[in-house]
């Protein structure tokens, strides 16, 4: 059967070299073992479909369940970060109504209190995110916290 020739396969390349991924794999394979694996995307399927012998690392995999990363799932938000998020979702509609029809950010009349409000939103939302996220998610708080940082 074929999907026990892969796991044998794939079960001799990381006893030797633990640690691997799916496309380093693929590529350790001999020219007789290349036919039981189309590309790199069979191995990594033949990978997850076989979690009680193959186990996920951090940057590839492992014959040993004890050097596994277990994937913990988030916890819900707290009522704060929900206070947080509510609070952040109406400034950046505060702020999309202000800039409505604007051609510069300057013209939003940002004094301090509402930098300071989008500063503190930018605060929060950087503890979970990245810049690049945020400013797709949340664009009038971050060019305004651009511009008033600037």
């Amino acid at each position: 059967m074929d999907a026990d020739k892969q796991i044998e396969v794939l079960r001799e390349i990381l006893e030797s070299d633990p640690g691997l991924t799916a496309r380093q794999l693929h590529d350790s394979l001999t020219d007789d073992e290349m036919p039981l694996f189309r590309n790199d995307r069979a191995v990594q399927q033949a990978l997850e479909n076989n979690p009680t012998v193959f186990f996920k690392m951090r940057n590839g995999w492992t014959l040993d369940p004890s050097a596994a990363v277990v994937e913990e799932t988030p916890p819900p938000p707290t009522v704060d970060q929900l206070r947080e998020i509510d609070e952040t979702t109406a400034l950046e509609k505060e702020l999309r109504e202000r800039l409505r029809g604007r051609r510069l950010i300057a013209e939003v009349g940002l004094d301090t209190a509402m930098y300071e409000r989008t500063a503190a939103s930018m605060r929060e939302l950087r503890r979970g995110s990245t810049l690049e996220r945020i400013g797709g998610v949340y664009p009038y708080t971050f060019v305004t916290f651009l511009a008033g940082h600037a």
